[in-house]
């Protein structure tokens, strides 16, 4: 189990000028995607709006980072490929033909147990939610992203009524000054995380497409009339808003060609 507050000042510690303090933090920060519950305990840090801009920013970097790396079973690269193939970047090696036989003795990335994907599931959706910090949730959000490629709709069925039942709370809320800003925060953030989810099928043939299809029937009906309110209000937060909407709109029509 990962002590949170131990984490805390590892992360801060990984900003000192001080070499000798730094190093050791960095090492250790390197070594968490091997600790189980790390994952977890960043998005802890990182969600608690009390604690520094910057340790928030790299702890949310941290969870972006070994999400993408270790979310499921995968090889890293051997030099040579990493070094002169730029179309096959980022994908495993068992997935290039020849490669797998010839690199046996690559050790294997870990991988994030079922317990932590679970927990990091649940916790990453609140605190995308509740983000206001954008470069934090842009973090969050790309994390989201990663997710879902490996995660929906099977083994996240509840992700999309989660974020609908929070744009259709919120924006009645929106109308009430002393719920205003909280309640168009979380819509925005709700559309944007909806966003994530729509860009995971941009240009798929249309035998890929049946789970989009499913979320534009359930969120096109909510989603035009509240654009078309958007539209009328001078604010920035109503331009966010509409902007991620547009998103939406065209990463649900982009075809494979």
């Amino acid at each position: 189990m990962v002590n949170v507050e131990e984490l805390h000042v590892v992360l801060q510690q990984s900003f000192s000028p001080d070499a000798a303090v730094r190093q050791p933090a960095e090492a250790s920060i390197r070594n968490l995607k091997h600790v189980p519950g790390s994952v977890p305990a960043l998005l802890r840090v990182a969600s608690e709006k009390q604690v520094r801009f910057e340790v928030r920013q790299a702890a949310a970097i941290q969870i972006k980072n070994i999400c993408r790396e270790c979310w499921t079973p995968r090889h890293p690269y051997p030099y040579s490929l990493a070094a002169t193939d730029g179309e096959t970047a980022g994908e495993s090696i068992e997935t290039i033909p020849g490669v797998a036989n010839q690199q046996s003795s690559v050790p294997q990335l870990p991988v994030l147990s079922d317990a932590d994907k679970a927990e990091i599931k649940n916790g990453l959706i609140h605190a995308l939610l509740d983000e206001p910090e954008k470069s934090v949730r842009d973090l969050f959000a790309e994390c989201l992203h990663t997710m879902v490629v490996h995660e929906f709709p099977t083994k996240w069925p509840d992700l999309i009524p989660t974020l609908l039942n929070t744009i259709r709370e919120g924006v009645p809320a929106m109308d009430h000054p002393q719920q205003q800003q909280l309640a168009g925060l979380k819509v925005h953030n709700a559309l944007l995380a909806l966003r994530k989810v729509c860009k995971r099928y941009e240009y798929k043939s249309k035998d890929q497409r049946g789970p989009l299809n499913e979320i534009v029937t359930a969120s096109f009906p909510m989603l035009l009339p509240l654009g078309q309110r958007l539209v009328q209000q001078n604010s920035l937060e109503s331009a966010m808003m509409l902007k991620q909407i547009l998103k939406i709109f065209w990463s649900s029509t982009q075809f494979y060609l």
